[in-house]
């Protein structure tokens, strides 16, 4: 009972909520499955998979990723990929 568009974008809300309340520093490394506790917190969320991220929303998407010793990692809706399959 719920439009994919508008549980989308909750989780985009949600992912962009909780990495607000989570310190990042300098090198730290990003680990897609910390996403996994927003994602399910969503409301309309059945199931995900495949969680993955990357640099500058790059093509190589991985679990982990190291951010270099002098940058701090960056979150933005834009960036946030969620594909609907059924």
């Amino acid at each position: 009972g719920y439009l994919f568009t508008s549980v989308a974008n909750a989780v985009k809300e949600a992912i962009l909520n909780y990495v607000q309340n989570r310190i990042y520093g300098l090198g730290q490394t990003v680990y897609s499955n910390e996403f996994i506790i927003p994602i399910f917190q969503t409301e309309g969320v059945e199931n995900a998979t495949n969680i993955k991220v990357s640099v500058n929303g790059s093509s190589n998407w991985v679990e982990e990723l190291s951010i270099n010793g002098t940058s701090l990692a960056m979150f933005s809706a834009d960036w946030i990929t969620i594909n609907e399959i059924s």
